[in-house]
Parts: structure tokens; sequence; C-alpha cells
């Protein structure tokens, strides 16, 4: 027989949410609004084998803001949180990988939020949950 939660135990995954949500639309948004930090993006790209690099460039870094935003919301967030463990799977194998474990760290954290929020959903606190009422 399994013990039931805590009713406060699902206020949980907001936090995680929130901190992985904002870190991706901080660490993106300047790569689709400013030249410099896009062409820096585009040239690791590059440097990583990415096909069609000019594109991907903004497709990741559009996904991550968009979906850095419905982290927050915690609406779709099990679609947007399956986008991101494709972003970050694709991510550690063809930038991180080999890499010492300090450099990989920040992919891998995101990959494993990500996998989590696929898996649990988005907790009682968010929109998905008045979505489907």
């Amino acid at each position: 027989m399994s013990k039931k939660e805590p009713y406060f135990a699902e206020f949980g995954p907001i936090f995680i949410r929130f901190l992985v949500g904002f870190h991706l639309f901080y660490g993106n948004w300047g790569r689709l609004v400013q030249r410099a930090a896009y062409n820096d993006f585009h040239a690791l790209l590059v440097r990583n084998h990415f096909p069609m690099p000019t594109a991907m460039a903004y497709v990741s870094a559009g996904a991550q803001v968009v979906c850095g935003i419905l982290f927050m919301l915690g609406l779709f967030t099990r679609p947007a949180a399956a986008i991101m463990v494709i972003n970050f799977v694709a991510a550690l194998t063809m930038v991180h990988w080999g890499q010492a474990y300090p450099r990989q760290f920040l992919a891998l954290m995101m990959l494993c939020t990500s996998i989590f929020l696929l898996l649990h959903g988005p907790g009682r606190v968010a929109l998905d949950n008045l979505r489907k009422r």
C-alpha cells in the first residue's frame, strides 16, 4: 500500500519550474535580440558541426525562451519539457560529450529537470491545472 504524500508536497515543483524556466529565458533572450550574442551562439553551433547552424541558433534559442516562459507559468509543461529533453540531449551529445563534468553540469541539470517535469508534471501551482478544468 502506498503512503499518500502530504498536500504541500505538490508545491515543490514550482521552485524547479521557476528557477529552470528563468534560466532558460534569461540565458537565451539575448541570443534572439542581440546580434553579438546570436553570433557567439551561431559560432558555437558551427564549431560543433550542427546541421543548418543559422536556423538552429534561432530554433534552439527560441525554444528555450518559449519553454522557459511555459515552465515558469506551468503551462503546457509536459510538452515544453519534452522539447527541452530533445534540446539538451542534442547539446550534451554534440557539444559537451567528452568534456569534464563541470563543463557538462548545466546541460545535465537542464536535462534532468526537464525529464522530471516531463514525468511528474508541473505540480499543484500551475496554469496547466486550470486548463484541465
